[in-house]
């Protein structure tokens, strides 16, 4: 079976711990492998890793989320079981696959669990109200596109001649947080080719000096597909707010590029 999460389809909200094993159940009945839905750091509870631990480390239990710690004890046949204990440690699962469940709708139902950090959204935008929130260069190239979407019934599009146009988010303030992930989906429109590209940049000293942290080339990415990104953002120490960028490079008045559902999202 591939994929599967225990979570809503946009692999985030609350783990539903009692259906969830009833589907590892029909699947060991009926021998089914499976692969769970993701083995990334990202800011959605559906990430078995917690933020940050894709490029920092380390790789122990500590560094699992709810969702990690339950595919984990799947993988082992185990089931998960909330006890009760005497001196504060519970044990989250039962080693007995044989054993019946305690169905609880999340492990933090009987458990407050301080290692799980809490999150923030500082900025989003899914285009539904055009580009108002954005400022662009003198180009004009980007603009509210309806064709191409991943959420909503927008996205924003970067069309025609440009030559590395613009699209630059306002000032989004990092209120003290130490802990950032951006993340936003995109894609590139069939006809782009060699040298035509999508970029993403971060701005840490107001917009003076831009670092790209990811790209998609015309000669090198698949064509027509949504490809999700997670950046950390790690240089929080050296600025208290940041600008984020796009920009397109491409020539044809039938080219195109898409960004959409953009969020800048922090932890504790």
């Amino acid at each position: 079976m591939s994929e599967w999460g225990s979570q809503k389809y946009t692999g985030d909200g609350v783990n539903n711990i009692s259906m969830s094993q009833k589907y590892i159940d029909l699947m060991n009945a009926k021998t089914i492998s499976w692969i769970n839905w993701n083995f990334s750091d990202d800011f959605r509870s559906g990430a078995v890793l917690k933020t940050g631990t894709c490029p920092n480390g380390a790789w122990d239990d500590t560094h699992l989320k709810e969702s990690g710690r339950l595919v984990k004890a799947w993988m082992k046949e185990e089931r998960p079981v909330v006890y009760n204990t005497t001196d504060n440690n519970p044990v989250f699962f039962n080693k007995d696959p044989d054993a019946t469940p305690e169905y609880v709708e999340s492990l933090s139902d009987v458990i407050s669990d301080s290692t799980v950090p809490s999150q923030k959204i500082l900025f989003e935008d899914s285009f539904e109200n055009g580009l108002e929130k954005w400022t662009q260069d003198s180009q004009n190239d980007w603009l509210r596109s309806s064709s191409r979407r991943i959420d909503g019934s927008a996205s924003a599009g970067v069309y025609g001649q440009a030559k590395n146009s613009q699209l630059i988010s306002p000032f989004i303030s990092l209120n003290g947080k130490t802990h950032i992930t951006i993340t936003f989906s995109w894609l590139l429109g069939d006809r782009l080719k060699k040298g035509e590209y999508l970029a993403f940049d971060i701005s840490i000293d107001k917009g003076k000096t831009w670092k790209e942290y990811a790209s998609q080339k015309g000669s090198v990415h698949r064509k027509n597909v949504w490809r999700d990104e997670h950046i950390s953002f790690i240089d929080t120490q050296n600025t208290s707010a940041i600008l984020i960028r796009f920009r397109g490079k491409m020539s044809g008045s039938r080219k195109v590029a898409s960004v959409d559902n953009v969020k800048v999202i922090a932890e504790d």
